[in-house]
């Protein structure tokens, strides 16, 4: 624009095809098809709400949804120097970019029937010794695909919405950049970033809870008992009791949900000293936060364990949220000296430490468990205290046992989501060389590098070893629980001579 302020604006264009999926495998569940007990016109006899590709309602040319056309994402920069003189920087950024699934993201539609490779039966009345005993049609192996071929019950199945909405993050920046003296730059910058349209995997057919107790005849029970269990989460699934006749054909029906959202914000302070007077060194600090929906990299299996409400999976990015994060390199040289003989004992030395420390990352535990009854795992326990660590956190003991406590049947836990925090580093890595002059473009170097050089032991998360109730069922078991898995940065050191020319 001028001699202190520069601009730069541009559009992206980024239409998302999808990919086809080749043999026409790939298929389209809508509810109200399912209520009305539609059928596909291609193969009749799969269950109602299923539509294969050229059924009407379902033409995308053999791709789970439609071509969405209309993906511009724009972005903005701006550079001033508000005075001229070349020291003072204001930078500040914005944009928008849009995220493409992997090529597998659709893979689990290999699973589905009839070309599904996998049926699964829970607790079959005849045993292994003849496991389809009272299965509908019998054997259903070997399979062909036509359009009067039986479907199984209990099925698996997917779907995504036909105009699913692209993920796509809104990313800013503004950065103040100051130079001191002749060697000094200092930045103190801000930097967002908003996640719109996260992908997740939601359960469409959850087991809906029945309290009480049943007679013989009701939610597949064989006898009296308690209607909800393990047993007999089939029969309480939501297709079937919406539509009993149909409903039993579906057992998960994993649908994509792209109403997720995240963020991202962070405060990024760092000082620069470019090398003169015998040493430079760069060092930055982050203060950041990191929280989102949960998402999901492959459509399988269901991701948030509330098939109502995603926000109640909502929480601290796992692994990635660090809220403090300090790092320091430097190089320090030995000056030159006069006398040929101090040259020769304290000149040509250099040393390179690099420091590195930082807050823990945050992680969930499970129950191991199905404690809701809605066929979803894994699920969180209950907190019964508010400080859930142990009193001395160590490699034996990081997380309390008695701070969880397993829900009651039909209810899901109170942690919430990726609200623990782990261990955090430290880490000081060495490096010293020395440098012997042969001729003028000949020298042997001398370096010893050292790793760790306290010998810190850092640790990951602790692990979670399938947590189970204990005799009362209001505690979880403390025993192994919590450990810290393992030390991740052992102490390495290495000697090597070098000779150059």
């Amino acid at each position: 624009m001028n001699s202190r302020l520069t601009v730069n604006y541009g559009l992206r264009w980024e239409p998302y095809l999808n990919g086809r999926l080749l043999n026409n495998h790939v298929t389209h569940f809508n509810m109200a098809d399912f209520l009305a007990n539609v059928h596909s016109t291609i193969y009749p006899n799969a269950p109602a709400g299923t539509l294969f590709p050229g059924d009407p309602g379902f033409n995308t040319g053999g791709r789970p949804n439609q071509t969405a056309w209309l993906n511009f994402a724009p972005r903005f920069s701006v550079a001033w120097d508000p005075n001229g003189s070349g020291k003072t920087l204001i930078r500040g950024s914005w944009g928008m970019f849009y995220d493409m699934p992997h090529t597998l993201f659709y893979y689990n539609y290999s699973a589905e029937p009839l070309w599904g490779e996998s049926i699964t039966l829970t607790a079959p009345p005849g045993g292994f010794a003849n496991p389809w005993l009272g299965y509908p049609g019998g054997n259903p192996f070997p399979t062909s695909q036509n359009p009067n071929t039986p479907y199984p019950t209990a099925g698996y199945y997917e779907t995504v919405p036909l105009n699913v909405q692209n993920t796509y993050v809104e990313q800013w920046n503004l950065t103040l950049q100051r130079q001191v003296a002749s060697a000094w730059l200092f930045k103190a910058s801000y930097l967002g970033n908003n996640t719109i349209h996260l992908w997740t995997d939601q359960e469409m057919n959850p087991a809906v809870y029945v309290p009480g107790n049943c007679v013989a005849g009701q939610y597949g029970l064989t006898k009296p008992g308690p209607c909800s269990s393990l047993a007999n989460t089939q029969a309480r699934r939501l297709l079937t009791q919406l539509n009993p006749s149909q409903g039993p054909y579906y057992a998960q029906l994993e649908y994509l949900d792209d109403g997720g959202t995240g963020s991202y914000n962070a405060l990024i302070l760092s000082a620069e000293h470019r090398l003169s007077n015998h040493f430079s060194m760069l060092a930055n600090y982050t203060y950041s936060h990191c929280i989102g929906d949960p998402q999901t990299t492959e459509l399988s299996v269901p991701i948030y364990t509330n098939p109502a409400n995603r926000r109640f999976d909502r929480g601290n990015c796992s692994s990635v949220d660090v809220r403090h994060n300090f790092n320091l390199s430097a190089v320090i040289q030995s000056p030159r000296y006069s006398s040929r003989v101090f040259q020769w004992i304290a000149g040509g030395w250099q040393l390179a430490p690099i420091v590195g420390v930082h807050t823990g990352s945050y992680f969930t535990i499970s129950t191991g468990a199905d404690n809701a009854l809605n066929g979803i795992t894994p699920q969180r326990p209950n907190q019964l205290l508010a400080d859930p660590y142990c009193a001395d956190r160590t490699y034996t003991c990081w997380l309390n046992g008695h701070a969880f406590g397993v829900p009651a049947n039909g209810t899901l836990g109170t942690l919430g989501s990726n609200s623990l925090v782990g261990p955090g580093y430290f880490d000081v890595d060495l490096a010293l060389t020395r440098r012997f002059p042969v001729k003028e473009k000949q020298y042997v170097e001398i370096r010893a590098e050292v790793f760790n050089i306290e010998n810190r032991v850092n640790f990951l998360n602790p692990s979670n070893p399938g947590l189970v109730g204990n005799a009362s069922g209001s505690a979880l078991n403390s025993s192994n629980f919590g450990k810290i898995l393992s030390d991740v940065s052992p102490r390495i050191m290495q000697f090597a001579i070098k000779y150059a020319f």
